[in-house]
């Protein structure tokens, strides 16, 4: 028989003991005494109670956090199931191991038992399987890859543009387990990229006609003004020589967006040929700077000189050198207040020649500074601004069609601006192209 009996010890302390009774019999099977063993178990049972009360512990801490992992997964499930975008996971071996519901949508596939085990491969057109496999093997080098463009074959039949970006699930042990893929279907970019295309080839088409159109008509309108205003059809009145003057001036304006017109078409068509040839920048500089004296002088404008007395040999298109410079210093001049202050530099090395021009003008805001060189930037002008808007992105295509580079600086409005190009030495040559018209003066 066994029970257990709390015991108080001498000092009070109360103890938990087992006791183990035995039956003492003698030979004919009566009972003749009782064998009692006693155990002290308090530690035990304190142990025990222990136990069972992490043990509950641990098992409301397990259910807690079997809750939270179904939660995640739940949740993991609806963001892969929301997604617009295909979402597969591939194996080492190549084949579907899991997908999204957007997967099934793409391939026109009813159920997932149908590309599970498949391989992936075998849902890339033929024609791309090098691309898919050149896709898996920079993933293999790098661990991932991003915009791999190949056509898949939904089970309609149907050839779908994707784009897929891809990366390796890390397994345990630390080397590369699955591939987690997701596909994007490009149908509808590639329909909006075609008709863009097309949008801007109308665009070209329309401008080239209209400026080759616009340009012979204004250049004879400008040529009889100036015959009429030399009196070659007799004398002209006082009073009608102002309206010719600003028939004039106008006309040129004309003539001049056409000329630019056309330039900006040749600079984004990749059509600006030059006609290269050994010239000395200097006279170049020299000639723009007799061009626009006139200007500088009816604003007042001082004009500083910081350029070297030997020559400065370079390899270019003496027209569209000229175009460049002129188009810089009638910008600065116009955006220059009267008595500021203008300054040329020009420095060479062994390999380039470096050319500043810098005023102390109204200056460009720090966000202008990268778009001052696109065509009708929206940049803030004073109200007497009158260019064409392109002289800028004119002059940027031809530093660029050198094998040059420019760009602007400017501390801020109100403090000056400074634009730098720089030419190598020597540039490859092409066939002369189309001129025609005036080069007028450039717009910030």
């Amino acid at each position: 028989m066994y029970y257990e009996n709390p015991s108080l010890r001498r000092s009070g302390e109360e103890r938990l003991i087992a006791w183990h009774n035995t039956l003492l019999r003698n030979p004919d099977g009566k009972i003749t005494g009782i064998l009692s063993f006693g155990t002290d178990i308090t530690e035990r049972k304190q142990m025990e109670h222990e136990l069972m009360r992490d043990f509950g512990r641990l098992e409301g801490m397990v259910a807690e956090r079997t809750k939270q992992l179904s939660e995640s997964e739940e949740k993991l499930t609806s963001i892969l199931e929301s997604s617009p975008d295909a979402i597969v996971v591939i194996a080492p071996d190549g084949k579907i191991n899991e997908c999204n519901h957007a997967t099934l949508v793409l391939l026109k596939v009813p159920t997932k038992e149908e590309l599970i085990g498949k391989s992936f491969l075998d849902f890339v057109t033929q024609k791309d399987h090098k691309l898919a496999l050149e896709g898996m093997a920079a993933l293999q080098t790098q661990g991932y890859a991003k915009d791999i463009d190949f056509t898949i074959l939904s089970k309609n039949g149907r050839e779908v543009p994707v784009s897929m970006s891809a990366s390796y699930l890390q397994a345990k042990s630390g080397k590369l387990g699955d591939i987690v893929a997701i596909v994007k279907d490009m149908t509808q970019h590639k329909a909006e990229e075609a008709e863009l295309k097309k949008a801007m080839k109308l665009k070209e088409q329309f401008i080239s006609h209209i400026t080759h159109e616009l340009r012979t008509p204004l250049v004879s309108i400008a040529g009889y003004l100036d015959y009429i205003m030399a009196d070659n059809m007799g004398p002209v009145p006082e009073s009608i020589k102002g309206g010719l003057a600003v028939a004039r001036r106008n006309t040129e304006r004309l003539v001049q967006l056409t000329n630019d017109l056309l330039d900006v078409r040749r600079i984004e068509a990749g059509k600006i040929q030059l006609v290269p040839e050994l010239l000395d920048l200097r006279e170049i500089l020299d000639q723009c700077i007799k061009e626009i004296t006139p200007f500088f002088y009816k604003k007042k404008q001082i004009l500083k000189l910081k350029i070297q007395e030997r020559p400065l040999r370079v390899q270019g298109d003496r027209i569209r050198l000229n175009q460049i410079v002129m188009n810089l210093l009638s910008n600065a001049s116009k955006f220059t207040p009267e008595e500021g202050q203008i300054t040329i530099q020009a420095e060479e090395d062994a390999d380039t020649i470096t050319v500043q021009v810098s005023d102390t003008g109204i200056g460009i805001r720090k966000e202008d500074l990268k778009r001052v060189f696109k065509p009708f930037a929206a940049i803030s002008k004073p109200s007497y601004d009158k260019g064409t808007g392109l002289g800028l992105s004119v002059t940027k295509g031809l530093v660029e069609a050198h094998g040059g580079k420019i760009w602007a600086e400017s501390p801020g409005e109100g403090k000056g601006a400074t634009f730098i190009f720089i030419l190598p030495k020597k540039v490859r040559g092409g066939e002369k192209e189309e001129r025609g018209g005036e080069r007028g003066e450039g717009d910030r």
